[in-house]
């Protein structure tokens, strides 16, 4: 905690000069721990505030780093390679050792849960039998928030750098798991000790934001139990814990969230090639959980999402901006009925511009999805559509049938007026739940996450439109190796994970 009471020290110091709240000295005293957590109990936003906006800032990009995951997939095309991601696409360099790419996820999210242990450190202990004043409340929500992206670090680290619990990964190890600021390096807990530490952070997390009365409809860009019930949902799901993953997706479902209607969700384009709707792009939609709102001051600029996958917009997917364009996978696009809505948000034919040398605008297949007139745009970053399919997965998982039947037909009904509700058990309807999750999620980081935890693995042979037609059957391919430097640094660590 010496880090943390060094920037308490200082805030509180400079605090002294406008205000005399504090009971010690500033000029000298000896700062003790017990000073510290008293002060933090009557000045929360103070002192955790700049730790809370620091954490939480690391959402910005949220989008774009889940992008390239949904790369290494089967129904996301990358129509010209000559351009960014073609790596990811292709499998080039991703998963070894000395990977920079597998190095990065690493990176990122043991650096969610460092800072995560920094506010957790530092959380004074409120007693929750008694009444909660407003400053005690808000060291709850702090804590709060530093679970659900500790939860959500060991959630992403265990579907990244292990085997699905499922299928072989049960048995095999996790990742070393550290729950306060300073701690050694350790070695690699077994998995069920890892999904056991996220899936508890998030318990805690959804609990605490329970127990003060947060209103997750309140503001669209903030963490709260909404976001920590749908991450729990995953990683119970994941972790075989079904009844877990239903009950947390039925209170994300409960939470009064409105499911998008057909103009909020389909976006085409006009006769002067510019997008009408941008539904995915409004962070105000009625079905986000949490998204991003573009300002003047927070704008990614050409680093955005929206600049690396809109066909419009002089992004570096557009035509302008050097035409790599995204599409959809032939193969799923046909198998999307005609009646199903969701098929508009990809073009049928060629767009070519005759007056201009016959010189294609839009290929077949590309997404309007995302479609927006700039790049300078909004992003959502978790739906509510995606409870409805976690929750019919983890009860088809269990063997509730007819409930996962029941959940499906209440998403993909508002989606396809021609869908009936589903008569499959068993495999066959898990299939239907794969494919309804690959269309409903299409292009919002989910496929890599999804295949892997139905054990799907990609095959783009029998693709009209993919430009890499590679093969890789589910399993180790997918699965990313301890970075090399980490096992260096860390000699606890004896055992990576297989080629």
């Amino acid at each position: 905690m010496k880090k943390i009471l060094l920037y308490i020290a200082t805030a509180a110091l400079a605090l002294t000069t406008t205000s005399c709240e504090l009971d010690f000295d500033p000029q000298g005293g000896t700062y003790t721990d017990e000073m510290m957590q008293e002060y933090i109990k009557d000045h929360p936003d103070e002192v955790l505030g700049s730790f809370a906006q620091n954490i939480v800032g690391t959402m910005r990009g949220y989008k774009l780093a889940h992008f390239p995951m949904d790369l290494q997939g089967n129904d996301m095309v990358l129509y010209n390679t000559t351009n960014y991601y073609k790596s990811e696409y292709q499998f080039l360099n991703l998963r070894g050792d000395t990977d920079g790419f597998a190095g990065g996820k690493w990176g990122y999210y043991y650096g969610l849960i460092y800072m995560s242990n920094q506010i957790l450190s530092s959380i004074p202990e409120i007693d929750e039998a008694g009444t909660l004043t407003e400053s005690s409340k808000k060291v709850l929500s702090y804590k709060a928030l530093a679970l659900t992206f500790r939860g959500m670090g060991y959630y992403y680290l265990m579907t990244l750098f292990q085997d699905d619990y499922t299928y072989g990964g049960k048995e095999k190890l996790g990742v070393p798991i550290y729950t306060y600021e300073g701690q050694p390096a350790g070695p690699r807990a077994t998995s069920d000790e890892s999904f056991e530490q996220a899936v508890n952070d998030l318990k805690e997390a959804v609990r605490l934001y329970d127990l003060v009365g947060y209103d997750p409809l309140a503001e669209v860009e903030d963490i709260d139990q909404s976001i920590a019930n749908l991450l729990l949902a995953r990683a119970a799901l994941t972790w075989d814990k079904y009844d877990d993953a239903i009950k947390a997706a039925e209170a994300v479902i409960g939470a009064g969230y409105h499911l998008m209607s057909e103009a909020d969700y389909v976006t085409t384009i006009d006769k002067d090639r510019q997008p009408v709707g941008n539904g995915f792009q409004i962070a105000d939609l009625p079905e986000a959980l949490m998204s991003y709102r573009w300002t003047q001051n927070t704008t990614q600029g050409v680093s955005a999402f929206a600049s690396f996958i809109s066909p419009t917009g002089s992004g570096y997917a557009s035509e302008q901006g050097g035409g790599y364009f995204i599409c959809i996978d032939q193969q799923l696009y046909d198998e999307i009925p005609n009646t199903d809505y969701r098929k508009k948000n990809f073009m049928t034919n060629d767009v070519v511009d005759a007056a201009h040398d016959n010189k294609m605008i839009f290929p077949k297949y590309v997404n309007t999805k995302f479609a927006v007139p700039s790049y300078e745009a909004d992003e959502v970053y978790f739906r509510l559509s995606e409870a409805y399919l976690l929750k019919a997965e983890a009860e088809a998982a269990k063997g509730d049938y007819s409930a996962a039947q029941n959940t499906l037909y209440e998403l993909v009904s508002k989606r396809d007026k021609g869908y009936k509700k589903s008569t499959k058990t068993g495999d066959a309807l898990m299939v239907e739940i794969h494919l309804q999750s690959r269309i409903e999620l299409w292009g919002e980081g989910h496929e890599y996450y999804t295949n892997k935890r139905f054990n799907v693995g990609v095959d783009r042979s029998g693709s009209e439109n993919h430009v890499d037609r590679s093969i890789h059957p589910a399993g180790k391919f997918f699965t990313y190796l301890i970075p090399k430097t980490e096992m260096q640094r860390n000699p606890a660590i004896t055992e990576n994970n297989p080629l």
